[in-house]
């Protein structure tokens, strides 16, 4: 059975109540939903929206620095990659070009720090 961090991180439980412990694995299954709008108001784009690309990059850097500090995480998935008709919270816009440098989004997911601007 893990430590009450491991199975409550944040006090939010990661289990169900009662559930035996087996070893298996906890996956964060979904998280994400930033979406880069300059136009505020301009249909549904994600849970939360970034003014511009610097403003993109310090939340991702939030949300990915969360995730990987995990203990006991046993993998996520990130979602969306790509903005779609409806959506626009992906990583790239709909004809996949970057809202970020590949570079910054690869330090970002792999827990990197830049040692220079993110654009």
């Amino acid at each position: 059975m893990g430590t009450i961090s491991e199975r409550w991180p944040a006090t939010r439980r990661v289990v169900l109540e009662g559930a035996q412990d087996r070893g298996q694995p906890i996956v964060l299954s979904e998280f994400g939903g930033i979406s880069l709008v300059s136009e505020p108001g301009a249909g549904w784009h994600g849970y939360s929206n970034a003014r511009n690309s610097e403003e993109l990059a310090a939340r991702l850097q939030d949300l990915f620095t969360a995730v990987l500090g995990c203990r006991g995480l046993a993998g996520y998935c990130y979602t969306q990659l790509t903005d779609t008709e409806q959506e626009a919270n992906g990583l790239v816009y709909e004809d996949r070009k970057p809202k970020l440098p590949l570079a910054r989004i690869r330090e970002i997911v792999e827990g990197r720090r830049s040692a220079g601007p993110t654009m």
